[in-house]
């Protein structure tokens, strides 16, 4: 008898079929790994009977992971009884049912992956209860409505990816509270209203991506307190008035995307200061006036769009900008640009 088994690693191993439902006797077990397989049908209810279980991986019983399968259906609301689950790695399957039925609140749940499956439903706020959760990712999913501001009470937060479902309504202060957050995708949804003020207070902060909403009123001048940000995607939105010059004192920046919006105004020479930056698209916007001279000083930058703008002078004389392409400084209004686009074609 397998009564007393506490660990089944089975992953990568080709299996097909389904999980049987005898599963549920294995009352000691605490780790169940599927991943990498082939496995197909749905999650037996039998999986909530493992009180012990940690970990389950059934992707691509404190440990849950099966990602990469071919899982249909609901997970059973018997899952809500293994409250030892501590990483649950589901990804890429094809899982429905409302997330706010689908599970519970875990006091040790450290890990929780949802993402590519097709979960509906709006997102409950009890994942604030959990005081452990350090990552939540639940991106490529259809969730709708709008983000819990009790999201804010999961301190230990380290990457939260809401990205890529159909989440509305504005962007909570409360996110704010989250200072061990390091990277927070809440692309591609329909966000809207102002970002607040709050998010400057992300401390920890590397990477925000906000591309693809309908977000709108100023880049926050509180940005410049997420002194090691790296990554900075706010295109595709409808942000208004000019680029703040503080947002330079974010010197640790190396990729930075604000095109498609309706920026105006001349360019701040402070953003000379992204001495480490790499890629910068500024392109479709209302931007006018000439390219500051400090930008001789973007020595790391590789890649540049500063096209459909209003912009005039000469172009700066390093790298990024003399190997760009025609379609990275076309549509502005001055001469060098055009001279650049004649040379191109010579």
């Amino acid at each position: 008898m397998l009564i007393s088994l506490e660990v089944f690693y089975a992953y990568g191993n080709n299996l097909s079929g389904s999980i049987p439902i005898c599963i549920g006797n294995l009352s000691n077990l605490n780790e169940l790994s599927l991943h990498g397989n082939k496995i197909t049908g749905s999650i037996p209810h039998e999986i909530g009977k493992l009180k012990l279980l940690r970990e389950l991986h059934l992707g691509k019983l404190t440990l849950f992971i099966a990602y990469g399968n071919y899982f249909k259906g609901s997970i059973p609301q018997s899952m809500r009884n293994c409250t030892s689950l501590f990483r649950v790695d589901l990804q890429g399957n094809e899982l429905t049912g409302k997330i706010s039925e689908q599970f519970g609140v875990y006091q040790d749940l450290g890990y929780m992956d949802l993402s590519s499956n097709n979960f509906f439903g709006k997102l409950a706020g009890n994942w604030g209860q959990c005081p452990k959760l350090t990552v939540l990712s639940i991106y490529d999913n259809m969730v709708s409505g709008m983000l819990p501001p009790e999201l804010g009470i999961a301190t230990q937060l380290h990457i939260l990816d809401l990205s890529y479902n159909i989440l509305v309504g504005n962007i909570p202060k409360e996110l704010g509270r989250l200072k061990s957050l390091y990277n927070l995708f809440l692309n591609n949804n329909k966000l809207s209203g102002k970002v607040p003020a709050e998010i400057g207070m992300l401390f920890s902060l590397e990477l925000l991506d906000l591309t693809a909403n309908q977000l709108s009123g100023p880049i926050p001048v509180r940005l410049e307190q997420c002194s090691k940000l790296r990554e900075l995607y706010l295109g595709e939105n409808i942000f208004s008035g000019i680029i703040p010059f503080q947002i330079a004192n974010v010197c640790s920046l190396q990729n930075v995307d604000l095109s498609q919006n309706m920026l105006i105004g001349v360019l701040p020479p402070e953003l000379g200061n992204f001495i480490l930056l790499e890629t910068l698209n500024l392109s479709h916007n209302k931007l006018s006036g000439a390219l500051p001279s400090t930008f001789q000083q973007l020595i790391s930058l590789t890649s540049v769009d500063v096209s459909y703008n209003e912009l005039k002078g000469p172009l700066p004389n390093i790298k990024a900008f003399i190997e760009a392409p025609i379609d990275a400084l076309e549509h502005n209004k001055g001469a060098s640009y055009l001279q650049k686009k004649g040379k191109d074609h010579a």
